[in-house]
């Protein structure tokens, strides 16, 4: 006959409770190895993808839109992960909301100066996993600048936006005290003008008109706040100057002969007959470089008075 053997509900109770334990445990160990796999797919760390507007025209500048490449701790990410300088110095970073998962807005007090601005963010931001930014994507998590993120940002204000070419004369005043951009446009400005300010940008270029046997023509401009050249844009007088055979006050006397250089500040080189007499400082050109014979014409001249200091070239 078999035996039946009884538990009493102690017994019973330990081994629901055993049970229960081994059930917790299978459960920790499931979500450690999802969480080792996460942390080994995500240690490279956040990064930011793109920010936004990078520039503003003649409008309140009070934010940029940051997206990283994951999803972003929120509370990681402060005011204080965030710096923003421009021409007078810091600029006060009010706030950082969420968007999206991983993308932020930060908000900062509006911009009133015009010009360049540089932000910077992290490294200090934190992915879902815990990790540090990793802006330059190597080994190396959070370090102090390399996974930083720096983005220059541009307020421009101008009265006058040139798209197109443009040339103004001597006796146009209509700009004179204005802002004026050159938005990648050759704007041509031939004698003496003062404006606010002047910027450059998207390949534009600053020039003034060529000269002729009658007329003579020169950059002279004097900036009261702000001279502004993007890396894509230029001042540029090449080739503005006297013609070949001509000299200065625009004159054939004294001029280079046969195929000698032209001189401006120094003797040009002789080929034939002879370069024009020397005239003018080439540390400090004020008038249109001299024309070679019989050919090449010369640099024409840029004087720019900015901020109380004068800036001159051939």
């Amino acid at each position: 006959m078999r035996s039946v053997k009884f538990h009493s509900f102690k017994d019973w109770e330990k081994k629901v409770a055993r049970r229960q334990r081994t059930r917790r445990s299978r459960i920790r160990r499931l979500l450690f190895e999802q969480f080792e796999d996460r942390r080994l797919l995500d240690g490279s760390g956040p990064r930011v993808l793109s920010i936004t507007p990078t520039e503003v025209r003649n409008a309140t500048y009070d934010h940029v839109d940051v997206t990283f490449s994951t999803t972003i701790d929120a509370t990681s990410f402060t005011p204080s992960d965030v710096k923003l300088d421009g021409p007078s110095g810091s600029v006060v970073v009010s706030n950082v909301s969420p968007l999206t998962t991983s993308s932020f807005r930060i908000q900062f007090a509006p911009l009133t100066i015009r010009g360049d601005y540089q932000i910077v963010i992290g490294p200090d931001v934190l992915d879902l996993a815990g990790n540090l930014m990793n802006q330059d994507n190597d080994a190396t998590n959070g370090e102090a600048t390399e996974d930083q993120y720096r983005a220059n940002l541009r307020l421009i204000l101008a009265d006058t936006i040139f798209t197109t070419a443009t040339t103004i004369s001597e006796s146009n005043t209509t700009f004179d005290m204005k802002s004026i951009l050159i938005d990648g446009a050759t704007v041509a400005i031939d004698g003496a003008h003062k404006f606010t300010s002047v910027q450059i940008v998207n390949g534009g270029v600053l020039t003034h008109s060529a000269n002729s046997i009658t007329l003579t023509h020169t950059l002279d401009v004097n900036v009261v706040e702000l001279l502004m050249v993007d890396s894509t844009s230029r001042i540029d007088v090449t080739g503005k100057g006297y013609l070949p055979g001509r000299t200065t006050g625009n004159s054939t006397v004294g001029a280079s002969t046969a195929g000698s250089g032209g001189s401006y500040g120094g003797s040009g080189r002789v080929d034939g007959g002879s370069s024009n007499l020397v005239y003018g400082d080439y540390a400090n050109p004020d008038e249109p470089g001299a024309g070679s014979a019989p050919t090449a014409g010369a640099a024409g001249v840029k004087n720019l008075l900015l901020r109380g200091f004068t800036f001159a070239q051939d």
